[in-house]
């Protein structure tokens, strides 16, 4: 399965992949067809060698180097776990070049997507659009007192388009309609965005507070996506206590 992965991912000798068969529990028409749903992850192996002797110069012993998206992932399933178990929901997590979607059936993952478009990318077409540089377009994406949404290009209406898609395959599956769309990241912060899924999907697009979990927490200010980071970094931080994770790349 490791070497299909690979494949499946399309990377080389020189990343490390991981991953995890996520449904335990197949339905008697994926047993028929012998489909199986896994989520897997690939970092670049000198990247993750670097980051090792950085941290142990450092005097620092790491306990959990891990991709952005499985973060994100792991956040989700720590809300779901809280959840009532006979719902269906999902979450968009809008990282700075990527973004991914997680659709849960009760408790179980279900679907996970991950788009290479994110804030960046966004900024990018505004600065395109309006003949904007860098700061004054990030200062519109977090305004929220301008409808950006018709100057985003073909990549973010295809965006939406397949969020939409994806929500609408889950639910013919499974029958359960999914009523929000829970938008945590440094995406989550922008009305305009959530106005936008609000439109696309039909339903609800809310934020977030992946802080809001475990209590009013104040984030270092230290950049635009400060606070996500900070909320990722001690989020996966009290994962690894309350599940014993040990070490791992």
């Amino acid at each position: 399965l490791d070497n299909q992965v690979r494949q499946t991912l399309g990377v080389e000798d020189d990343f490390l992949v991981r991953h995890s068969i996520i449904n335990q529990n197949p339905s008697e028409e994926q047993q028929k067809s012998s489909e199986f749903a896994v989520l897997a992850s690939a970092l670049q192996s000198d990247l993750v060698e670097s980051l090792r002797k950085r941290m142990v110069a450092d005097r620092f012993v790491p306990v959990s180097m891990v991709p952005t998206g499985v973060i994100a992932a792991n956040l989700a399933d720590r809300q779901v776990e809280n959840m009532p178990n006979n719902q269906s929901r999902g979450f968009l997590w809008i990282g700075s070049r990527s973004s991914m979607l997680l659709l849960y059936n009760g408790t179980r993952l279900t679907l996970a997507r991950q788009f290479k478009i994110g804030i960046r990318t966004i900024i990018e077409a505004l600065m395109s659009a309006f003949d904007l540089d860098y700061d004054t377009a990030l200062k519109l994406f977090d305004s929220g007192s301008f409808d950006f949404s018709g100057n985003l290009g073909t990549a973010a209406a295809s965006w939406l388009h397949q969020v939409g898609i994806s929500l609408d395959f889950i639910e013919r599956r499974h029958g359960r309609r999914v009523e929000e769309l829970h938008i945590y990241g440094g995406g989550a912060r922008t009305q305009v965005l959530q106005d936008m899924f609000n439109s696309a999907i039909g339903r609800p697009a809310v934020e977030w507070d992946v802080l809001g979990c475990l209590g009013h927490i104040e984030p270092p200010d230290t950049g635009e996506d400060s606070p996500q980071s900070f909320a990722n970094a001690l989020c996966e931080g009290v994962r690894i206590m309350e599940k014993g994770v040990g070490n791992h790349a």
